[in-house]
């Protein structure tokens, strides 16, 4: 599942001026089509405990996969995503992910870097799976249960002086 998201967001990337007007939603929506060439249930903005999740695929009465989307702004927003994102989970959902579409800032390496510090400092384990791409495991002290944790973060950095298209 991950695998797909990792993919399609690496197409992403490569083609980020497509994306430049997309607002979180939208980029959502993208993740959400991808996934649901997969998978038959794979839903958006969906009820979950206390929330809505941006990403949701049951499986057997629980959510086989919770998924939160969230343009970077900074390590406060990022680290209050994740207690969103755990949030929605309950006891029997040991598998989250967060993904973070950078939109804004030019220095993507600082952006991995400052998630990364974020990461080591708040986790119990880091496996680093690609240069964007953690699993962590998340002690929820509240539940007294670890939540494997993923964090992929997408570099969607466009500077718009550079595009020739009126449209922008």
């Amino acid at each position: 599942l991950i695998n797909i998201l990792y993919s399609y967001g690496t197409t992403m990337e490569k083609t980020a001026r497509t994306y430049i007007q997309n607002n979180e939603e939208e980029l959502r929506d993208h993740m959400l089509a991808a996934l649901n060439t997969h998978y038959e249930n794979a839903t958006g903005e969906t009820f979950r405990k206390i929330g809505k999740t941006d990403i949701n695929i049951e499986f057997e009465n629980k959510a086989a996969f919770i998924g939160e989307c969230k343009i970077w702004h900074g390590e406060k927003l990022f680290s209050e995503a994740v207690d969103q994102l755990l949030s929605y989970s309950t006891w029997r959902d040991l598998k989250v992910s967060l993904i973070v579409f950078n939109k804004n800032n030019q220095n993507f390496r600082s952006v991995l870097e400052k998630v990364e510090e974020w990461i080591k400092e708040n986790t119990a384990t880091l496996r680093k799976k690609k240069e964007n791409l953690w699993e962590c495991d998340y002690y929820r002290a509240d539940q007294g249960v670890t939540i494997k944790l993923t964090v992929l973060v997408l570099d969607l950095y466009v500077d718009k002086t550079q595009i020739q298209d009126k449209r922008y």
